[in-house]
């Protein structure tokens, strides 16, 4: 099975990637600020990471700049951060204005690539 943590302060988003991965046998684990999601990542695996930037007590950009060094981080944000979530060590950065192609790029990542990079080991 595979496992993401996704970071955000938001019931409503952690709902949306909830209804929309679970079904697909994927487990969620949520954090609702940074602090609590580096704590996470560096206590249990997960195939990915996804982060918002705008949380309470350690923003997203900070906790990816510790998490990123284990984990595949993708942050979830708005596009004014774009380039500082690839700067602070992301894989990827995922506009919250497309929902839906945050959740495709997640797909993605999940049974393609990340399959394709376990079995190269």
């Amino acid at each position: 099975m595979k496992r993401i943590l996704v970071a955000e302060d938001n019931k409503l988003v952690i709902s949306f990637f909830r209804a929309s991965l679970e079904k697909l046998g994927i487990d969620i684990e949520s954090a609702n600020n940074g602090k609590m999601a580096v704590s996470l990542a560096q206590s249990q695996q997960f195939d990915l990471v996804v982060l918002d930037n705008d949380m309470p007590i350690m923003d997203g950009l900070s906790a990816c700049r510790i998490i990123s060094k284990d984990s595949t981080v993708f942050i979830y944000s708005g596009e004014d951060i774009a380039q500082a979530a690839l700067d602070a060590g992301a894989t990827r950065f995922l506009s919250k204005q497309c929902p839906d192609l945050a959740i495709k790029a997640i797909k993605e990542y999940l049974f393609f690539f990340h399959n394709y990079k376990q079995n190269k080991l």
